[in-house]
């Protein structure tokens, strides 16, 4: 440990995250921690090459708030070699270790080295060779007004591996499996295995199945009309005909804090049912 000090990491302008935030001081201090208070962009702009926050003198990222901030938390954390431990003050808080009754318990473990990192893949996505982003849960391809479809040809690896006709299509990590893909029928990951998956969603046609490829594949979609792409459920660009979308792991992985053992199965039944 460097110099045990926690960066708190939350929404600005949340009142709900706001009065958890005041509780985890006291609990972080208690127990013989610093803080730093680290605030989420109010705009999702997870380039690799942005990267505001130094996080040199921090030992963990604490992520206080939904799956959407700790989805955030993930990308600041991983450009500064940092682990998460997420705070559920959202609805699911399917990604978070602990809810806000349980920071005591948990700052006492991290102090005393009780705990364990679980390492998971991330994506990194380019548009027509541009700047990367990250991500931790998914990348969306999706049409552009309500109405009518998208067009997307798919290359795995160089080689054609379908053609979309339908609302879009979404490429998710083992973590990301049990975001929108599932929603869109696609599998659940067992832990342990570095895939990526490709879902499509609401497709006009049988001609393109959801596909389950290696981490170390390169997927190139083609939009042959226009659309959206968003990251972890936040728009980030509009798609123009034409544009060729990179996707692909990227090459460091998020690390989060886990302080017991965990059963994905049982956790898909108690947080989705």
């Amino acid at each position: 440990m460097k110099k045990g000090c926690i960066g708190f990491f939350l929404r600005p302008k949340d009142s709900q995250e706001g009065g958890a935030l005041s509780c985890a001081i006291a609990s972080a201090e208690k127990c013989g921690f610093s803080h730093k208070i680290v605030m989420a962009r109010t705009d999702y702009d997870s380039t690799v090459e942005n990267n505001e926050f130094d996080g040199g003198d921090v030992d963990f990222i604490v992520a206080i708030g939904g799956d959407g901030t700790i989805l955030r938390a993930a990308s600041t954390a991983v450009r500064n070699s940092l682990p998460v431990l997420g705070v559920n003050t959202g609805r699911i808080g399917f990604l978070s270790e602990i809810d806000i009754t349980m920071l005591d318990e948990a700052f006492l473990k991290l102090k005393n080295g009780e705990y364990t990192l679980d390492e998971k893949l991330m994506l990194e996505c380019s548009v027509d060779g541009g700047q990367k982003r990250i991500c931790l849960n998914d990348v969306m391809l999706y049409k552009e007004r309500f109405s009518g479809v998208t067009q997307i040809d798919l290359e795995v690896d160089g080689k054609c591996a379908g053609k979309l006709s339908g609302d879009g299509l979404v490429v998710a990590t083992p973590t990301g499996a049990t975001g929108y893909s599932i929603s869109a029928g696609g599998p659940v990951v067992a832990p342990g295995l570095d895939v990526m998956l490709i879902t499509p969603i609401c497709q006009h046609s049988l001609t393109m199945r959801p596909i389950v490829t290696s981490m170390h594949s390169n997927i190139k979609f083609t939009m042959q009309s226009d659309g959206f792409l968003s990251l972890d459920g936040m728009f980030c660009e509009t798609l123009e005909k034409g544009s060729e979308i990179v996707v692909g792991a990227y090459s460091e992985r998020a690390k989060f804090v886990t302080l017991g053992e965990k059963n994905l199965f049982t956790l898909i039944k108690n947080k989705l049912s």
